[in-house]
């Protein structure tokens, strides 16, 4: 499930952040990071995924 991969995933990167939605990614988290990993469980919709992925790609063609 995907509180899980967060949880595993912040024993590994402390820079881990689990979301609902592309309105809950938050600018900051960004800022020093060239990096981002994307990870859903099997179950969250591609719909969902892909605004998530959108956003982020907008929040670093944004800050260049």
């Amino acid at each position: 499930n995907s509180k899980r991969l967060a949880q595993l995933s912040k024993k590994i990167n402390n820079n881990t952040f689990q979301v609902t939605c592309a309105d809950d990614l938050e600018r900051i988290w960004f800022k020093k990071n060239k990096n981002v990993g994307l990870s859903a469980g099997a179950s969250t919709p591609d719909y969902l995924i892909d605004e998530v992925e959108n956003k982020i790609k907008y929040i670093y063609k944004d800050m260049i």
